[in-house]
């Protein structure tokens, strides 16, 4: 902020007349007028006020990231770890039969604006038939899923999702995937990712870890929540030394259900602790 002062000066003259009469016996008289100037400054004060204004941006690398819209392709290589049939695949959601026990639609389309109205989704909204609250959009085509919106029906933006299937079984379910983070600095790093676990029957959970070599590593584990929904993980998590690493995600329910899939979508890892106002370069 910068203030600059200018004073004027200004000198007028105001004139006061007085007149004095003597008189002087028998009749003579004595007029005398007197003439004072008196002077007047007049001060005009002008402020001139500059603002300078200045944002500040957190800038944070990105170590990995992965959304699953291109399918199994750069970060997205998952690998099955563990034993049995790999039953994760590449979708953007399906019709439904009922209440769902798998996402409907992926992440983008979820939290993006619709077209042509450019609003956001009204959710949970009333999915009929059935009447139970939805939290995805609605699929009406390969190429078209719509939400409603406060000017009324909206376009939702199309994207992917890894659906993994816990097939109906008379046991437990337990299967592990893993995906490399090829890139790796900083001690501290964050973790931001969605996730989907249907239900909350036989505690179904899924537990992600770091791997280096032998070391191994538990980040976090989740359950499921009372909504039918996608759900949204963030923290910073102390990562290995090594410059790569392996990201697992371990499914897991106790006991035998019926078939149902977990979700995951916009997997990403920045190259320091996690901070609100960050935004993200590469």
């Amino acid at each position: 902020m910068i203030a600059i002062g200018l004073t004027l000066n200004k000198t007028t003259s105001e004139t006061i007349a007085t007149t004095t009469t003597t008189t002087i016996p028998p009749t003579i008289a004595i007029r005398t007028t007197t003439t004072a100037t008196i002077p007047t400054t007049i001060t005009i004060r002008t402020t001139t006020t500059t603002t300078t204004r200045q944002s500040v941006t957190h800038s944070q690398n990105v170590n990995y990231q992965c959304n699953f819209d291109n399918d199994m392709t750069g970060d997205c290589q998952f690998m099955l770890a563990s034993g049995g049939t790999n039953n994760l695949a590449i979708t953007n959601g399906n019709i439904p039969g009922g209440n769902p026990t798998q996402p409907l639609s992926d992440v983008t389309s979820v939290l993006s604006l619709t077209t042509p109205n450019n609003e956001r989704c009204n959710f949970p909204y009333t999915y009929t038939p059935g009447n139970w609250q939805m939290y995805f959009c609605r699929r009406i085509s390969n190429t078209n899923y719509s939400c409603p919106t406060n000017s009324g029906l909206g376009q939702c933006a199309m994207g992917k999702f890894a659906g993994i299937r816990a097939p109906a079984t008379t046991g437990a379910y337990d299967q592990t995937y893993v995906t490399d983070v090829k890139r790796s600095s900083s001690a501290i790093q964050c973790l931001d990712f969605y996730y989907y676990i249907p239900g909350t029957s036989n505690n179904p959970k899924i537990q992600v870890r770091w791997k280096a070599d032998a070391d191994t590593q538990q980040i976090i584990e989740l359950t499921a929540h009372s909504e039918n929904k996608w759900q949204h993980f963030s923290s910073s998590f102390t990562a290995p030394s090594s410059s790569s690493y392996q990201l697992t995600f371990r499914m897991m329910r106790d006991a035998g259900s019926f078939s149902y899939i977990f979700g995951l979508d916009e997997i990403k890892i920045y190259d320091q602790r996690c901070d609100s106002g960050m935004t993200a370069t590469q």
